[in-house]
Order: C-alpha cells, then structure tokens, then sequence
C-alpha cells in the first residue's frame, strides 16, 4: 500500500523548532488533501481546516484562539489519535520548547499565555539566538497596516523588536525588509502599535512588483516579529505580543 508523507507545517500543525512528518495511508485523504481522520478530528474540537487556510491576508488565529485549542487537544490526546508517535513528539515540543503551532512559526522560546482571559504569545530571550514568531502571508495590496498589542513584563537595555517583512525584497544582499523597530527599554506596561505599511516606499515598490507575476509565481511573504538583544545579560528578555492583525 502506497504512503504519502504529509508536511505538518503545511496541514495542520507546525513546529518551527522541530518541524514534524506524519505518515499517513494515501487513501485516507479526502480530495482537498487532508488527512480525513485527522480533519474530523479537527472538527470535533470547533475547527474547520478553513480557519487555518482560508484568507491570508491577514493573520489567521491574530488572538492565538485556535492556537489554543490545538495545543490543548495535543495535550489531552484528542489529535493524531492513530500516530501515536507523531502526538507524542509534539507533546514532548510543547513541554520543552514551549512553541506555538500552525499557523504560526517560530523560533527560540515562545509559549502561549493567558493573562485574565487574553491571550498572549510569550518571546523570551535569554544569552542565545534571536527570538521570533512569523506568519505567512499574502498581501491584498499595499494599502495595509500591521496592528498589534506589545506587553512589556522584563526588558533589558539593548534589546529591541524589529517587525520584518521576509521573502519579499530579491536582492540576495537584503532578502529582509525591516518595516518598524523598537527599543524595548524605552517601553513599559501594554503597548497598543499600528505600522503603515503604505508609508514604506520599499515596501510597496517590492509588493508592486511581486503583483505584476503570474498568480501562481506569487509566493507568500512571511510577517516575522523579531526579539534582539545583548548575549551577555543577566535576565532573561520576556515581551508578549497580542491582537495581531492586518488592515486595508
């Protein structure tokens, strides 16, 4: 019997820190090209596989609603019930990473919190790489703003927030495209920021050209809030960033 190999990152699930495969029988997907058993999994949990893939362009889970009932389900063994290995894997990402699931991307220490019924995604740096959290996109046009809330809870002298735009810019010495920046110390409590995209001549210069290829040669960019800062610190960095979303 012929096995497929399904991208989780690309399905349902995705885990930046140790991306995952599921092996599934090619006969069990349905004609969208999901697993069957595991969509009716999804649907018996309140989420529609089109919740996770339906419009990009904007963040799909901006308030990490549906991050949240995945990783619950992961955790109380209501998905991937017949791959047995595949849900612990994830469990044992969840325990020790702390990382996030599709349609989100990370990398670096980055958990889900609730804080009085909001949710909140968790950036923590201490003396190792950069830490970030990104999203695939597809922008409508250029016309758009990227607003988000930003808690500070323990910040340190050096560290700043940048917002990128990745796989947007061709040129190979300057594939990233920084559209804001912020220098985390000068910041505290909750922060509500709005980004105006439109106001960036590389930005819409960049996305004017992408829109000019054929539809199928228009991949999407990745919106990625990056956490910097000194390697030598004596506390670790902790921000948490909510209510993401992207308007026309």
């Amino acid at each position: 019997m012929k096995k497929i190999l399904i991208l989780i990152s690309i399905f349902p699930l995705l885990f930046a820190a140790n991306i995952c495969f599921a092996e599934i029988d090619s006969t069990s997907t349905n004609h969208s090209g999901w697993d069957s058993s595991l969509e009716d999994e999804l649907n018996s949990i309140g989420i529609n596989t089109s919740m996770l893939t339906g419009d990009m362009s904007n963040f799909r889970d901006g308030d990490f609603r549906l991050t949240d009932k995945i990783i619950r389900a992961i955790m109380s063994d209501k998905l991937l019930k017949n791959n047995l290995e595949a849900r612990t894997n994830l469990q044992q990402e969840i325990n020790k990473n702390a990382t996030l699931v599709f349609p989100w991307s990370n990398s670096g220490l980055v958990k889900l919190v609730n804080e009085n019924g909001k949710l909140w995604a968790e950036l923590r740096q201490d003396n190792g790489e950069n830490t970030s959290l990104s999203q695939g996109i597809i922008f409508k046009n250029s016309n758009a703003s990227l607003k988000f809330d930003l808690e500070i809870i323990k910040v340190n002298s050096n560290d700043v927030l940048e917002i990128l735009i990745d796989n947007l810019l061709t040129t190979a010495d300057e594939p990233e495209l920084v559209v804001a920046s912020y220098k985390l110390s000068n910041l505290s409590g909750t922060n509500q920021f709005v980004v105006d995209l439109s106001r960036n001549r590389q930005f819409t210069a960049a996305l004017a050209e992408l829109k000019n290829k054929p539809k199928q040669d228009q991949p999407m960019v990745d919106v990625v809030f990056r956490l910097t800062g000194s390697k030598n610190k004596a506390e670790p960095t902790i921000i948490r960033l909510g209510n993401l979303q992207i308007a026309y």
